[in-house]
């Protein structure tokens, strides 16, 4: 008997130890470490974000040296850094209770949206890995979204489609570049254009008619992952989860699709989007709602 208990004593120890490298390996497959980076946070002078100028000196510079918690952006509800020990990842930091609630709506919806495939082969949803909420403040860590430009980089590709020149450096959102633009920092090409354009619509569809959610004051990212420049849909703090389709929901589709000039608002690019994102809504029985959209935003964004 003492012979048994001591082998199944032994047999627990391994299923243990077993179960602990699972989760480790788990966890790093899915994401970073709150945990470490609150501790890199505390022990870290935070650097604010380098300017355009000062990042460009940098990346010529080998050997300059890089603090630990970075601040790339930063908005009413808080700030975001990268945790140079775990660059792969992003964490946005609330001390504020309010916002806490709201990101805590965030967080389900991207529960929500993790139960869809809503991605196609060049456009992509972001991931939320996990998300912290102590009462007075939360952290909301996010799959990092790497500037095709350059990878070290600490500001994001703002693509406006809608736009047919444009370059805009807004402090604490990104650089913001027109179709010439993305065309003459080789993030794209002539070629390849319209490949992305039709993808953001099949996604935009996929999210608002698969999903089900309204994808209002999204915000679009061009990111390089494995030497390919991929478009991301992120920030879903403000959007809503669709229970009906009526004159309030097709209200703020159009205005997901209108508020930045990320998508076409003119030529051939407009009637590939337009086309390509209704098609896609047929597939989800939503034609007429998507027709709707599609005639309002092209009525309402006439500009370039």
């Amino acid at each position: 008997m003492k012979k048994l208990k001591q082998k199944n004593k032994t047999i627990r120890s391994k299923q243990r130890n077993k179960s602990t490298k699972f989760i480790h390996r788990f966890k790093q497959m899915i994401g970073g470490d709150i945990s470490k980076f609150k501790e890199n946070y505390n022990n870290s002078q935070v650097t604010e974000e380098f300017t355009l100028i000062q990042k460009s000196t940098d990346i010529n510079n080998n050997d300059i040296t890089k603090p630990t918690i970075v601040e790339i952006g930063r908005g009413g509800g808080g700030i975001v850094y990268v945790d140079n020990s775990q660059p792969k990842f992003v964490f946005k930091i609330s001390k504020k209770g309010n916002v806490c609630r709201t990101w805590n709506n965030e967080k389900n919806i991207y529960d929500e949206l993790s139960h869809y495939d809503l991605n196609s082969v060049n456009c992509k949803l972001i991931k939320m890995l996990s998300f912290e909420n102590n009462g007075n403040s939360c952290f909301l860590e996010l799959s990092r979204v790497f500037n095709p430009i350059n990878k070290n980089a600490n500001y994001t590709i703002h693509p406006q489609f809608g736009k047919s020149t444009y370059n805009v450096f807004r402090q604490g959102r990104g650089l913001f570049l027109g179709i010439k633009e993305l065309f003459e920092n080789n993030i794209f090409t002539p070629d390849n254009l319209e490949d992305y354009i039709k993808d953001l619509a099949l996604s935009m569809a996929n999210l608002h008619y698969l999903a089900k959610n309204d994808g209002f004051d999204i915000e679009i990212f061009v990111g390089s992952t494995k030497n390919k420049n991929t478009l991301f849909i992120g920030d879903f703090d403000l959007s809503e989860m669709i229970n009906e389709y009526n004159e309030y929901t097709i209200g703020r589709l159009v205005w997901s699709l209108y508020t930045v000039p990320y998508f076409p608002r003119k030529d051939e690019l407009l009637g590939l989007f337009s086309e390509n994102y209704i098609q896609q809504a047929i597939k989800h029985g939503q034609s007429d709602v998507a027709k709707q959209v599609i005639a309002k935003y092209t009525e309402d964004c006439s500009y370039d």
